[in-house]
């Protein structure tokens, strides 16, 4: 990542596509619902709070329940609900996602994620320097 901001036109010809797991830096550009919402310290401290009484450390843990409770979302309205669900975790680009495939997507999302990972990311859309 620094390469390629630093020498672009190098990194342009040596590299075709590169997936990456986690922001380097900031989130500041991003249209992720949670992780705006995410982004307002006393959100993340109302979460935080409510979330460790009720000792609850993932976001809609991945079990039979959720998965069959997904697909079936999937299906009404023409899928308009489950791409408004795909929206609120993920950035919804159709050129690049396919979404037909969004009932099956959604039978593993967000398996198990861990609020403290969208806490982290909350924090870095207020990053006031895009810097490592």
């Amino acid at each position: 990542m620094a390469g390629g901001a630093l020498k672009p036109d190098y990194y342009k010809q040596k590299m075709n596509i590169a997936f990456l797991l986690a922001p380097p830096a900031a989130l500041s550009h991003n249209d992720v619902t949670i992780i705006n919402l995410m982004a307002f310290k006393p959100n993340r401290v109302i979460i935080t709070t409510t979330l460790d009484t009720i000792h609850m450390w993932n976001i809609i843990p991945y079990n039979y329940l959720t998965s069959k409770t997904a697909q079936i979302f999937c299906g009404l309205f023409d899928g308009k609900i489950c791409n408004w669900i795909m929206s609120l975790f993920a950035d919804e680009d159709p050129d690049i996602d396919y979404t037909e495939r969004y009932d099956m997507y959604m039978s593993n999302l967000p398996s198990g994620a861990g609020y403290k990972n969208y806490l982290h990311y909350g924090q870095l859309v207020n990053s006031k320097k895009e810097v490592f």
